[in-house]
């Protein structure tokens, strides 16, 4: 199909032309082709075969031309080498535009030959059709008569088909005629665009015609001036040497005066030497400052990042001190300096140097002053530095005894977890100590048992567990383990499960501990055993949480009494008698004397844990004060 070959018109984007003041450099204009074929009429087979395009090679030399003429002219070379692109750049769209003229010229022409065969094929089968109907109209027999229509129907399809083709033909030679208008348009445009640039082209020309007459007379004007200039250097090189030989009579005079004030910078050299030791001198007081400074810059960073500025300052006075000796050293340079000014300057030159002289001295006395104001500085720095001194040990004594101070009281609110009858407990709990750990199908078995404790710094948690393991005691797992800082209470005794589970075991070897979600049940072999355990776990239970653990033992004193009345417990209930029973039973069989009277019961629990309490709330009130 023609709609498929013939496409979209490639549309050059240009930048506006510039205004009559810049050139483009073609010399030559393309004619104006002709005119598209209005719709409805057929285009020529080559339309537009008259256009004339100005050459590439023959434009770049123009071109060239042109820009050699430009450089004798005014400074507008990069303008006009734009504008030189520019029209290439519109060349080159011109000769696209024409070959894509000329490709849709023989499209159209081959859709046109298309149309014209497809319309006799048309008109042939109209004529076949007309015939095959004149035919079935006559006598024929039904078979005859079927086979007609067999090829009507086909015939009907077929010129269907062609009408359609011829519909779509039509459709795509009138894009294509649009088409072609549009670029006939764009054509004219660009046409214009070029008469435009060949005008502008035409003033660039007249333009560095005229630069060039100026820069001729340019020319004419600087050589009469160089003329000139050499006729004026001539006689101001006699005036010079007349003027040189002046100032060599007035040097003698002046070098007789700087002798004299040579002998007086002599004299000041003295006393800038005075002035130099004084600096030393400070210097050496600024060293010795700065060593007793050391000790203390260690203790207190911010006091001595003060001092360290201090110091700096007199260290920079110090300097500027020497270097006002060094000054002087080269005060004679700039005396010589100045005598190779008077050379050039006039009588006016002697009390110029009197002024530099007299400025000098002004510095010199002005330095002079400063340094005294630096060491009287350092006098006061080195009074307040010994005041400061006595000030910071007075502070340092009071810092002291007010850590000593603390540090006693926290040894007083830590004796509860510093107390050393603990220590063989923590050693064989860490160590393991072989236990029945009841399991959650309540089933007795036996397990190592230790505690892992690792303490670190005030501010860390510290990993605190308690970990059992299998025969032959070398895992401990972290899924066989119990988190010591979850743990919310302890029971011992008839507090734990395992009595209860087990009649047979001891209560007074069995203890729990109870957490959020679960309790951990053990029975113990022997009474160290339990007690080490019962010990270890209230006291680092305690101390991650920071409160007593409900049901916790923390002394050995304390523990002695729980296992004595967890045996009394024990008894009553295997008797099946109240504890005033048991008692009154225990009494009678011992004797009233007091030489065979045994050693007092122990207080009773209720007692025991108001007595814990007090202790407790005590030990808070100690560690809030």
């Amino acid at each position: 199909m023609i709609s498929k070959r013939v496409g979209q018109p490639r549309m050059a984007r240009l930048p506006a032309p510039r205004p009559s003041s810049q050139g483009v450099l073609l010399s030559e204009r393309s004619e104006p082709d002709s005119e598209a074929a209005p719709p409805g009429e057929e285009a020529p087979p080559t339309p537009w075969s008259s256009a004339k395009v100005l050459p590439t090679s023959h434009a770049r030399k123009i071109r060239r031309g042109n820009v050699t003429t430009g450089l004798l002219g005014s400074g507008n070379v990069d303008e006009q080498t734009q504008l030189a692109d520019w029209a290439e750049h519109l060349h080159e769209e011109i000769l696209a535009l024409t070959k894509e003229r000329d490709s849709l010229a023989a499209s159209l022409a081959s859709a046109q030959a298309e149309s014209v065969q497809t319309r006799m094929g048309l008109e042939q089968a109209e004529r076949r059709c007309a015939e095959l109907e004149r035919l079935g109209g006559g006598s024929t027999d039904v078979g005859e008569n079927a086979d007609l229509r067999k090829q009507l129907r086909a015939y009907a399809i077929e010129v269907e088909k062609l009408r359609r083709d011829m519909e779509g033909l039509h459709a795509s030679n009138s894009v294509s005629t649009q088409v072609l208008q549009k670029m006939h348009a764009e054509r004219e445009e660009l046409q214009e665009k070029h008469l435009r640039l060949q005008d502008e082209h035409r003033q660039n020309l007249d333009e560095c015609k005229r630069l060039s007459d100026l820069h001729g007379s340019e020319r004419q004007h600087r050589q009469r001036l160089e003329s000139q200039f050499q006729g004026q250097s001539s006689e101001k090189e006699a005036e010079a040497t007349m003027r040189q030989e002046i100032l060599q009579r007035e040097h003698q005079k002046n070098w007789e005066e700087l002798q004299k004030a040579h002998s007086a910078h002599q004299e000041k050299d003295g006393a800038f030497r005075a002035l130099a030791q004084l600096a030393q001198d400070a210097m050496a007081m600024v060293a010795e400052l700065q060593e007793s400074f050391v000790e203390q810059t260690r203790k207190y960073q911010e006091l001595a990042k003060s001092v360290r500025n201090q110091q700096q300052e007199l260290s920079r006075d110090c300097q500027e001190a020497e270097e006002l000796a060094q000054h002087t050293e080269k005060f004679a340079g700039e005396l010589k300096q100045l005598l190779g000014h008077t050379r050039e300057a006039n009588s006016a030159g002697e009390d110029q140097w009197k002024q530099e002289a007299h400025r000098l001295d002004e510095e010199l006395r002005k330095l002079t002053t400063h340094h005294r104001e630096a060491a009287k500085t350092v006098r006061e720095l080195r009074q307040a530095d010994d005041k400061r001194k006595a000030k910071e040990s007075q502070q340092a004594d009071q810092e002291l005894q007010r850590s000593t101070e603390k540090a006693k009281k926290k040894m007083e609110r830590d004796g509860l977890m510093t107390n050393p009858n603990i220590i063989r407990q923590m050693a064989q709990a860490m160590t393991g100590i072989e236990v029945e750990k009841i399991d959650q199908k309540s089933r007795a078995e036996k397990r190592l048992l230790k505690v892992i404790c690792d303490v670190k710094p005030r501010g860390q948690g510290g990993d605190l567990q308690l970990r059992w393991s299998k025969a032959p005691y070398r895992d401990f797992s972290d899924r066989s383990s119990c988190d010591l800082t979850k743990v919310m209470s302890i029971g011992y005794g008839f507090a734990a499960r395992a009595p209860w589970l087990f009649r047979d075991a001891p209560p007074h070897l069995c203890f729990s501990l109870h957490t959020p979600s679960r309790s951990f049940d053990f029975i113990c072999n022997s009474d160290s055993d339990v007690e080490a355990l019962v010990l270890v776990i209230s006291r680092l239970c305690t101390r991650s949480q920071g409160w007593p653990l409900h049901g916790g033992v923390n002394s050995h004193s304390r523990f002695m009494a729980m296992k004595g009345w967890t045996k009394v417990q024990a008894a009553c209930r295997a008797n099946k008698s109240t504890f005033s029973t048991h008692l009154l039973e225990a009494a009678s069989k011992l004797q009233l004397g007091p030489s065979q009277r045994g050693p007092s019961l122990p207080p009773p629990p209720a007692e025991t844990d108001i007595l814990h309490t007090d202790t407790l709330m005590q030990d808070v009130e100690s560690a809030s004060s």
